[in-house]
C-alpha cells in the first residue's frame, strides 16, 4: 500500500498498473516512457528484499515487477 502511494504521488503509478503502455513507435515519446517505466521500478525494487529482488531480476518492466509479486 505504501509503495502504491509513493507511486501514485509521484505520478509514476500508470507504468505500473498499466494503464500506459509503451509506445509502439519510436522517437521522444517511447524514450519518455523508458525513463518513466525505469523510474517505477527503482522505486519498487528499492523497497524489497533480497529475496523478492531475486524474484524479479528478469522482470524488463515496472507492471511485470509489480504483477510478478502480487502472485
Amino acid at each position: 500500500m505504501q509503495v502504491s502511494i509513493s507511486l501514485k504521488a509521484s505520478k509514476i503509478w500508470e507504468y505500473v498498473s498499466g494503464a500506459k503502455v509503451r509506445p509502439d513507435s519510436t522517437g521522444a515519446e517511447q524514450t519518455t516512457w523508458n525513463e518513466m517505466d525505469l523510474e517505477a521500478q527503482a522505486l519498487l525494487v528499492s523497497t524489497l528484499d533480497e529475496i523478492q529482488t531475486n524474484h524479479v531480476s528478469n522482470c524488463t518492466t515496472a507492471k511485470e515487477i509489480f504483477d510478478r509479486l502480487k502472485d
